[in-house]
Order: C-alpha cells, then sequence, then structure tokens
C-alpha cells in the first residue's frame, strides 16, 4: 500500500467537503474553531486556529476505514500541515482532528487519482 507524504505548506484553493463537529457542549461561544481544509492538485492543506493552545491530532481513513495516516499536529496558535494524495488511489478520505480539550472534528474529501 502506498503511503501519503505529509508536506508543510499552504494552499489557497477550496474543495467541497462534509464536516461534522462534535464536543458534547456545541461550539456555540467556544474559543475552538473548526480546521480548514483545502484542496489543490491532489494536495490537502489543513489549518487550524488553536486559540486554547490545545494538543491536536489527525486521523485519516480510506473508504474502507483503513488507517492511512496518524500523527500530531501540535499546540501552538497557528497549526498546519498538507498531505499529497498524488499517489493514493481515487475515494473518499476521511479526515478526524481532535484535541485534549475533547473537541473532535470530522471531514470527508475525495481525492486521489
Amino acid at each position: 500500500m502506498k503511503k501519503l507524504r505529509a508536506l508543510a505548506a499552504v494552499m489557497t484553493l477550496a474543495m467541497s467537503y462534509t464536516m461534522t463537529a462534535s464536543d458534547g457542549k456545541g461550539l456555540k461561544g467556544s474559543k475552538v474553531q473548526a480546521p480548514s481544509i483545502r484542496v489543490e492538485n491532489n494536495l490537502v492543506s489543513v489549518s487550524i486556529l488553536n486559540r486554547e493552545l490545545a494538543q491536536y491530532r489527525v486521523a485519516i481513513y480510506d473508504e474502507y476505514g483503513e488507517l492511512m495516516y496518524q500523527g500530531g499536529l501540535g499546540d501552538e496558535i497557528s497549526l498546519g500541515k498538507m498531505f499529497d494524495f498524488s499517489i493514493a488511489k481515487k475515494g473518499y478520505y476521511t479526515f478526524k482532528f481532535s484535541n485534549d480539550n475533547g473537541y473532535r472534528f470530522s471531514y470527508q474529501l475525495k481525492v486521489g487519482v
């Protein structure tokens, strides 16, 4: 199986995606902002404004639920990471974000070749 390559960069072209968020309390009035996802040429850019300075993690699953990537994003105020899907099989991939404060975000993207 081909692995995803992680790059550090930020892209500007947005692609449609679906997102759900859950923190057990709702996001209203919270400092937590949902991660931003941008896609261009099968490069997926993730950025988070981390006002709570919480430790964030991301896991990426393919459409069959197989874990493709798992790693930390850090605990700085501005977090970002890029994932290269140019060698990945075309399909739906789910990005699951979580932080130490119990917030959970999930995005589903169709990317790959």
